[in-house]
């Protein structure tokens, strides 16, 4: 795997390029975890025809690379949280850091070059609150027991779940809808009862959230976009 930087129009666009001995034609895509383009080749392309390649797809690779540009988390910003648009509002002086449902805005005390780190962490702190509340409703369902629930630093994996039953989210979901949350927590919460992603455990999910199908649908197509908000 190689790393590199192409000018695509007037932009920088970050370059990832694979090779791979499966691979029966060129293809691009959006990296899930980071701004940037992945480009797959076949074992005998070279990297010269793959350029060619990444050109003539240079409407797809502006589009979405600046769709998914780094959002600057700043006062005045406003954010999707759990399915809902929240404009940031800092203010002086000390206070709790809350969500204001009537006016729509996230206010956090702070002075100003601290906001990015205030909301990240409320917001980290809001996710495990509602995994934990929600993760131990479906395993009420299954007849099990969570005995943890944490967020975690951005990457390609959305949750995880370990024999002990401590569960882990990455803390970009809280910009997801609700509804596509509340799948990753069923697809986790599962996992209490089959640790392994067979037809049984896909039953499992399927009880705790019927619409598997659709949600997994977004995560593939929407997912990399959530990555903006790092």
């Amino acid at each position: 795997m190689e790393k590199i930087d192409v000018t695509i129009g007037n932009r920088t666009i970050p370059l990832v390029i694979r090779k791979s001995v499966l691979a029966k034609r060129i293809s691009l895509r959006m990296s899930a975890a980071k701004n940037s383009v992945v480009l797959t080749l076949p074992r005998r392309s070279s990297l010269a025809t793959g350029i060619q390649f990444l050109n003539s797809k240079s409407a797809w690779v502006l589009a979405n690379t600046e769709e998914n540009s780094v959002i600057t988390i700043t006062d005045g910003t406003t954010l999707p949280i759990l399915g809902k648009p929240y404009t940031i509002k800092r203010m002086d002086g000390r206070g709790i850091s809350h969500l204001n449902p009537e006016t729509s805005q996230l206010i956090v005390y702070c002075l100003p070059e601290f906001v990015s780190r205030r909301v990240k962490d409320f917001l980290k702190k809001l996710l495990c609150e509602e995994c934990t509340k929600i993760g131990r409703e479906f395993a009420h369902t299954l007849g099990k027991r969570i005995t943890k629930v944490v967020t975690s630093k951005a990457s390609s994996r959305w949750g995880t779940c370990n024999a002990n039953g401590v569960l882990s989210f990455n803390w970009l979901l809280v910009f997801a809808p609700k509804a596509i949350l509340e799948y990753v927590i069923a697809h986790e919460t599962a996992h209490l009862k089959e640790m392994n992603h067979s037809p049984k455990f896909w039953m499992v999910v399927e009880k705790l959230y019927p619409d598997t199908t659709l949600a997994r649908k977004w995560l593939k197509n929407n997912g990399h976009m959530l990555h903006k908000y790092e």
